[in-house]
């Protein structure tokens, strides 16, 4: 019994040796890492510098007690890292909390800023015309940026996850996909005139996002530019738009009703997909409404227009319609190999409601121009 003990105390000495060993390292690096890099460096003063391009450099000076100030100079474009790629300022990325672009920088690298969780204020020249994937990505304390006239790409993730409250988007972009994705803080967005696409994922997760204009100069609103914009209540589409890709507006879970204008000929797969929708309106110049358009909305009632020649049986999927106009000579289509014709079209309105037993249609005047079908359970 008294060896047992005597080996359960050494047990326990020798653990409590380990313990204060690796606390020890830990206060060891965090002294090493504070004295490599003092973030107490006086204003104006030189941390470190380099090359990041081949005609730009980097320097790192101080700023105030609480971080450093990055200054990126020269001509042309910027290295790019990749999203995790390692940058020459990465071991002080925890302390940078202002990143100044001088003019005549054409390109922000891919992966430069991103993940510098501390930086509050970035000024982009108006030299710059790329602003590179995840450049600015998960830089949480972002509150404000000002994207300069002249700017054609913001790269995918460029600014997601960060504390953007406003964005304004200049005429000169071409290409964003997701580059304000899951911004849950913006609340303001301004696309100028002249953007001609809403790009894919752009704005998909801004949860505090609640209205939304499109200008008239755009044709295309892109695979779940909007989606799972919760507070999204409403959204302006101009007769300039021509298609509405899938899922574009998908889970806005405040969106109840949606006017598409004159000018849309295509809604996508799961468009609107999962939104309260109460109301819609689809203008007589759609001619395609794809699998689950509007599939799981609270529509009652719809009516597909005239224009329209070719729709899934599956597009208003879990609706709860009691009400539905359609053109008679309509084909429903499953799939490219499985087209449904106008005799089977009660196929559509038992997959949108499973508690509708008998579904009943009449044809007020077949030389007229729709259907009428009135959904009902006996």
């Amino acid at each position: 019994m008294n060896k047992w003990k005597i080996n359960l105390k050494r047990v326990t000495l020798t653990a409590l040796v380990v313990v204060l060993m690796v606390i020890g390292m830990k206060f060891s690096a965090i002294a090493s890492e504070k004295s490599e890099y003092p973030i107490n460096a006086s204003v104006g003063e030189v941390v470190n510098s380099g090359d990041c391009g081949e005609n730009v450099t980097w320097t790192l000076t101080g700023e105030q007690e609480t971080g450093y100030t990055l200054t990126i100079s020269g001509t042309g474009d910027m290295d790019d890292y990749g999203r995790y790629g390692t940058r020459p300022w990465q071991s002080y990325q925890n302390y940078i909390t202002t990143v100044i672009i001088e003019n005549g920088v054409t390109g922000i690298g891919s992966g430069a800023f991103g993940f510098c969780k501390n930086i509050n204020s970035v000024t982009i020249p108006n030299s710059v015309t790329v602003i590179g994937a995840s450049a600015f990505g998960q830089c949480f304390k972002l509150t404000t940026i000002s994207i300069p006239n002249g700017v054609t790409t913001i790269g995918g993730s460029a600014f997601d996850y960060t504390g953007l409250t406003s964005v304004t988007i200049p005429s000169t972009v071409t290409e964003w996909d997701g580059a304000f994705s899951s911004c849950d803080k913006l609340t303001t967005v301004i696309i100028e005139a002249g953007v001609k696409n809403i790009g894919e994922g752009t704005f998909s997760g801004c949860d505090a996002l609640a209205s939304v204009t499109i200008p008239s100069s755009v044709e295309i609103i892109e695979h779940k530019a909007f989606r799972h914009c919760d507070s999204l209540t409403s959204v302006t589409i101009p007769s300039s738009v021509e298609i509405i890709e899938h899922e574009a507006f998908s889970h806005c879970d405040s969106l109840t009703s949606v006017t598409i204008p004159n000018g849309v000929k295509e809604i996508w797969n799961g468009a609107f997909s999962y939104c309260p929708l109460t109301s819609v309106s689809i203008s007589n110049s759609v001619w395609y409404i794809a699998f689950e358009a509007f599939s799981h909305c609270s529509l009652t009632s719809v009516t597909i227009p005239n224009s329209v020649s070719l729709m899934s049986k599956d597009a208003f999927k879990g609706c709860p319609l009691e009400t539905v106009s359609m053109p008679c000579d309509l084909s429903l289509t499953e799939g490219e190999d499985c087209v449904i014709t106008p005799n089977h079209r009660s196929e559509l309105y038992y997959q949108t409601n499973e508690n509708v037993d008998t579904i009943s249609y009449k044809c007020d005047s077949c030389s007229g121009e729709t259907v009428k079908l009135t959904i009902s359970a006996d």
